[in-house]
């Protein structure tokens, strides 16, 4: 541009690389072959599709283990992360990657707080069965 407004300011799209080997795919201003390299990268986050906190509102419907096994063993992925398959044909975009894999993350800590609760009800089972054995041999 003939008046640019920062040190370079680019009106159109940009290719870095070689020309006769790389093309800007539809829908973006920026394509870089061979990777970026940088000391920070922030994203920003559309209000619509928000930051996945849901995941510890009372409404939110976990799978059970059942379901989530299932899930795994018939589809090689988790839910509502994209398959391999996916990723190699379409790509990614990080924002939304991030997003996905942060909902993984808060719905483990959910799985592991469902544990938690089951292994304290089974102790306390344990030591109800220990007493209880303790108390019949005395007795006997």
């Amino acid at each position: 541009t003939s008046t640019p407004s920062n040190k370079l300011t680019v009106n159109g799209n940009m290719l870095i690389g070689d020309p006769s080997t790389s093309v800007i795919p539809s829908g973006y201003n920026l394509s870089v072959q061979k990777g970026i390299l940088t000391e920070g990268l922030k994203l920003e986050v559309s209000k619509s599709n928000g930051w996945p906190d849901y995941v510890f509102e009372n409404n939110y419907q976990l799978k059970s283990f059942e379901e989530l096994e299932s899930y795994i063993k018939t589809n090689k992925h988790l839910p509502n992360i994209p398959s391999a398959y996916e990723v190699n044909y379409n790509g990614v975009s990080l924002t939304s990657m991030y997003s996905k894999l942060l909902e993984k993350i808060e719905e483990s800590y959910l799985y592991v707080i469902q544990l938690e609760e089951i292994n304290a009800q089974l102790e306390k089972r344990i030591t109800k069965l220990k007493t209880y054995k303790q108390a019949k041999e005395i007795k006997d």
